[in-house]
Order: structure tokens, then C-alpha cells, then sequence
């Protein structure tokens, strides 16, 4: 009951980790269609407000579209739009270093990259909850792959949705350090680039 009050609040929140939602069938079987009740309430809320409040449910997805350029595409259709978008080609600069498109672009299959490694990883863990935790990632990270706009300049924030990944991560040996290695060196540099070249 937690568990379904929890995501709940956290389709509330954040509408996209409702593609998570089928993962949970692995773990609760027959008990899933108790689980949903609060979360499909909580997305039914969200509508109902929206149509509400300005006559059309889907008017979040409209702005999204309009403000914002979001929109459903390949991945080949993301990767161009990273090398010749609105927003990569502007001149953005961390300190004194400028940014080419081919940076995001980079930038954004690096994180997927990780991502995708730590959790088919997930897949060696012996543990009971692994196809759950494998799933939800999955379904966390594979929408991500087929959108443009803004919400693709933010993959690296977003992807942090499938934090199940992290637990490949209980797998000691190089994995655990490559991964402590890594964000020691690039922690400073992606909060540079969030500070210089995203909010400014």
C-alpha cells in the first residue's frame, strides 16, 4: 500500500515514470491491479485538473510542445536534432571553453551509455529482485531515446528516474571503482556546464 501511494505522489510529480508502471507486474503478480488504483487516480487527478482549469486534459502536452519543441521522433531523429537544434547551436560557453553541438551530443550517449551498462548488470546480481529492478530501469531510460526538445538537453538529469540501475553497482570489483573514478573526475565539469551553459 505504501508503494502505491508512493508512486502516486510520484506520477503526480514528475508524469513520466508512469512508463515504469508495467514493471511492477513482475514483483507483485496478482496483487499489481491493487497497486495501480492510487497511481491511475493520481494520473486521472492530474487530467481531470487540467480540463478543469482550461478546458482541455492534454494542455500540459500542448505547452510542452509549443514552449518547450517536445516531440516523439527515432533516436537517429534526436541525435540530429542535438547536432543542429534551436539550443545546441547557441554559443554556449563553460568559463572560456565553447560548446559545439557534438558536445551535448556526446554529452547525452555517455550518460545513456552508463546507464545501459548499469542495468544490464543488474542482470548478474543474485537477487530475488533483479528482473524488477532491470525492468523499471529499462523503462525508465528507453522513452528518453525517442524524444526532442528541451526534455533532450536534460537526458543526464532525467535518466537519474532509473536509480535501479545503481544497484548493479552492489557487484564489488572494477565496476565500483571505474564508476567512483569516473564521477571524481567528471562531477566539477557537469556542474560547471548545468551552471554555465543551462541556467545562464
Amino acid at each position: 500500500m505504501s508503494a502505491s501511494i508512493a508512486m502516486g505522489f510520484a506520477i503526480a510529480t514528475f508524469y513520466s515514470i508512469a512508463w515504469t508502471l508495467p514493471s511492477f507486474i513482475i514483483k507483485l503478480k496478482k496483487s499489481f491491479l491493487k497497486f495501480i488504483i492510487i497511481p491511475l487516480l493520481s494520473g486521472f487527478s492530474i487530467f481531470a485538473w487540467y480540463y478543469l482549469s482550461t478546458g482541455d486534459p492534454f494542455y500540459y502536452f500542448k505547452l510542452e510542445k509549443i514552449i518547450w519543441g517536445v516531440k516523439l521522433v527515432t533516436p537517429l531523429c534526436q541525435i540530429n536534432w542535438l547536432l543542429n537544434g534551436w539550443f545546441t547551436t547557441q554559443n554556449w560557453t563553460i568559463l572560456s571553453l565553447s560548446l559545439s553541438p557534438m558536445d551535448w551530443l556526446v554529452r547525452n550517449l555517455g550518460f545513456e551509455i552508463f546507464f545501459i551498462i548499469l542495468t544490464i548488470n543488474i542482470i548478474r546480481l543474485n537477487d530475488n529482485n533483479k528482473w524488477l529492478y532491470f525492468t523499471y530501469s529499462i523503462l525508465a531510460i528507453s522513452p528518453l531515446l525517442f524524444i526532442i526538445g528541451t526534455p533532450a538537453i536534460s537526458i543526464p538529469r532525467i535518466l537519474l528516474s532509473a536509480f535501479p540501475s545503481f544497484y548493479s553497482l552492489k557487484i564489488e570489483g572494477i565496476w565500483l571503482i571505474l564508476y567512483i573514478i569516473i564521477s571524481i573526475i567528471l562531477t566539477p565539469l557537469f556542474v560547471l556546464w548545468q551552471i554555465y551553459a543551462f541556467f545562464s
